[in-house]
């Protein structure tokens, strides 16, 4: 078995590292694991922190010593948003709202909702135009979204109800963001659509409670299967609901769109990686996704190169010691997936992107490799994510080919809560031409 050293060095001294991170937040970090080693300390805002890098030391802030952690900053500030629900709870009402909602997704009850997955791609592929411009990030999260809503609350989706017309819910979601998170990286949120529109927050709330009361009869969908044989009063259940809908509204195609959007741009600078997608898509049978495995090794790459989410967060709620390190109370443990995935010592060529290095058998450690985090908190919906994704890159990539306009500059990630394509991404569509006879039933 392979051995990977460990290494810890003083950080420099850095006293302006809040306006450093804030500048540019992912140089930051990558600067302080070269100079600070695996376990870089430092101090920003009057805080202690520590950037751990290495996979052993990563194993044990989120699955060996998490019961010495409570969540991070970052999920504070997603409190007022997302209310209590399963990604802002901690302690015993974490745990047990995950052993409640663990069931729900199981692989019978996930693939219920590939039907949904696949209607919605299709209709988007029908929907596109040859030698359109669209931003796919735009079109990703427009088709995330609805996916998430279908699943979420039924049939209808965002059509089904009169507060989620157009593009208001996505652009409230982009402000919402923003709002709670721009400030500590300086971003700014896009232009407002209308200068009397109510706030973010508000849209969303006022939104799910239209949505939780039109399709609250409805038995076949995520929120039915979330609150059933719960045992807790009524008042307390609509609660729950409520932050649980507008948790898994948010993160259930936040992440999912800004993957598949850094995908698609990929493949479109790596024509060889781009032509082996398209063979094995082409004769694919549209219905055996663990078939899929060169799509499956694009998306993995992606979210290596690209981890949508950039960063996690944990507070030491005591003395506890990690990488060999003593970690005091209140030091803020930082996990970076945008410095762990492109460190050379577990990835070769780390800022290549190499699709087969997921085709082969993999030999780098565990937590070198977290997009969807680890221990408790890991996502929940992780399975129903690369499933989503696979079916969706597989879907359009059937029919459309995507190119960035000439002379386009490569995009710059924005990191907020994930890493969006600053700006958006612009990409003209290109009808494909393949010979493929579906299955017959």
């Amino acid at each position: 078995m392979l051995q990977y050293a460990m290494t810890s060095v003083l950080a420099p001294p850095a006293p302006k590292s809040l306006a450093e991170f804030r500048s540019d937040p992912i140089a930051f970090l990558r600067r302080l694991s070269r100079e600070g080693g695996d376990m870089a300390h430092f101090l920003m805002a009057r805080r202690r922190f520590v950037l751990v890098s290495h996979p052993d030391a990563i194993r044990e802030v989120l699955v060996t010593r998490q019961s010495s952690f409570v969540k991070g900053p970052g999920l504070l500030r997603a409190e007022p948003l997302l209310g209590g629900g399963l990604l802002t709870s901690d302690g015993a009402d974490h745990r047990r709202q995950r052993r409640q909602l663990q069931p729900t997704f199981s692989p019978a009850n996930l693939d219920k909702y590939l039907a949904v997955m696949g209607e919605l791609a299709g209709a988007m592929r029908d929907e596109w135009g040859d030698g359109e411009t669209r931003d796919a990030h735009r079109e990703m999260s427009r088709l995330t979204l609805e996916i998430a809503v279908r699943t979420l609350f039924g049939e209808g989706g965002v059509a089904g109800c009169p507060h989620f017309a157009g593009d208001n819910i996505g652009d409230a979601i982009t402000d919402a963001i923003f709002t709670r998170f721009g400030k500590l990286t300086n971003e700014q949120a896009p232009p407002e659509k209308s200068a009397d529109r109510q706030s973010p927050s508000a849209v969303l709330e006022s939104a799910v409670d239209r949505l939780l009361q039109r399709h609250a009869a409805e038995d076949d969908t995520l929120l039915a299967l979330l609150f059933q044989d719960t045992g807790r009063t009524p008042e307390v259940q609509d609660a729950e609901r409520r932050d649980q809908a507008m948790t898994f509204l948010i993160a259930g195609h936040e992440s999912v769109s800004v993957a598949l959007s850094w995908a698609w741009f990929l493949l479109s600078r790596h024509p060889e990686a781009e032509e082996r997608f398209h063979r094995e898509i082409d004769g694919w049978d549209g219905e055996d996704l663990p078939a899929l495995a060169v799509t499956r090794a694009v998306i993995a790459e992606t979210m290596r190169l690209y981890p949508p989410a950039w960063m996690m967060s944990r507070e030491a709620r005591e003395p506890v010691t990690i990488g060999g390190e003593m970690v005091e109370a209140g030091t803020i443990a930082v996990v970076a997936p945008c410095v762990t995935h492109h460190d050379a010592r577990f990835f070769p060529a780390p800022e290549a992107f190499c699709p087969e290095r997921w085709l082969a058998a993999q030999t780098w450690p565990r937590f070198a490799y977290f997009p969807f985090g680890a221990g408790a908190r890991k996502c929940i919906g992780d399975e129903f994510a690369w499933r989503e994704m696979t079916l969706l890159m597989a879907t359009l990539g059937r029919e459309w080919r995507l190119r960035p306009e000439p002379g386009a500059p490569t995009p710059d990630p924005q990191p907020i809560v994930t890493l969006r394509p600053r700006g958006g991404m612009p990409m003209r569509l290109t009808r494909r031409r393949f010979n493929w006879t579906p299955t017959s039933s």
